[in-house]
C-alpha cells in the first residue's frame, strides 16, 4: 500500500511491501533502506521533514490510522 507518492506535495514515495517492511522508494538520504515498524518509518520521515522535504500530512495520519494492522503484518514476514 503507498502512503505518499512524488507529487508537487509530496518529496517522497512511501509504501508497505509485500514482503513486510516499509520501503522509502529512491530515498534522497539513504540507499536501499528498509523499515521494518511504523515508528521506524515515522522516524524516517521526521528525518526527511528535517531537511526541509514535502511530507504531506495524510501520510502520517495514514500511518498512525494502520499501524496496528501493519505492525502486525511485518512482524509476521509480509504476505
Amino acid at each position: 500500500m503507498s502512503y505518499a507518492r512524488f507529487a508537487n506535495d509530496s518529496s517522497v514515495y512511501v509504501f508497505l511491501s509485500v514482503y513486510g517492511e516499509f520501503e522509502c522508494c529512491a530515498c534522497c538520504l539513504r540507499h536501499d533502506e528498509s523499515f521494518y515498524s511504523t515508528d521506524a518509518i515515522l522516524a524516517h520521515l521526521a528525518e526527511h521533514k528535517a531537511e526541509g522535504h514535502r511530507i504531506p500530512d495524510r501520510t502520517l495520519e495514514r500511518l498512525e490510522a494502520d499501524r496496528e494492522e501493519n505492525d502486525a503484518f511485518i512482524r509476521g514476514g509480509g504476505a
